[in-house]
């Protein structure tokens, strides 16, 4: 019988198997729980398409179905749409009667997204991402290429 799992560290991660649909089935999703967030937790996390949703200890890890989990390193870009972002890049459309050029960010000020993720929204009593949460995104960001 498949049950939660306690995590507490990226080793945990690579005994879960969160595509066992007993999770979808019983438990709406969670598949671990810990109590506590760090950096390498989530990318061990993420790698596998689990992700944390609490605001505070004991930290619920979830996976939804479908989900994507797209690997930077094993994505191959056609020469065809190759062509279309570099044409995008150079050339300038109208939006509002005012010109603009594309542009991609890539982790551009992560801090400032996190906040205006975690903002109050009208409506809405508060949010998922706390204070450890965010800290938790920001380290395991440290050292990534972008």
């Amino acid at each position: 019988m498949s049950e939660i799992k306690f995590i507490s560290g990226a080793d945990s991660f690579k005994v879960l198997n969160p595509l066992n649909p007993i999770y979808k089935q019983r438990y709406e999703g969670i598949v671990a729980f810990s109590d506590t967030l760090r950096a390498e937790m989530l990318r061990a996390g993420y790698a596998k398409g689990v992700f944390p949703w609490s605001v505070s200890a004991p930290y619920l890890w979830f996976f939804t179905d479908p989900r994507l989990v797209l690997d930077p390193s094993q994505l191959i870009i056609s020469h065809s749409l190759r062509k279309r972002i570099r044409d995008a890049l150079q050339n300038v459309y109208r939006r509002d009667g005012i010109k603009h050029k594309l542009e991609i960010f890539l982790d551009h000020a992560p801090e400032d997204v996190l906040s205006g993720c975690a903002a109050a929204r009208p409506g809405q009593d508060g949010t998922w991402i706390s204070r450890p949460l965010r800290r938790a995104y920001l380290e395991s960001m440290k050292g990534m290429p972008g």
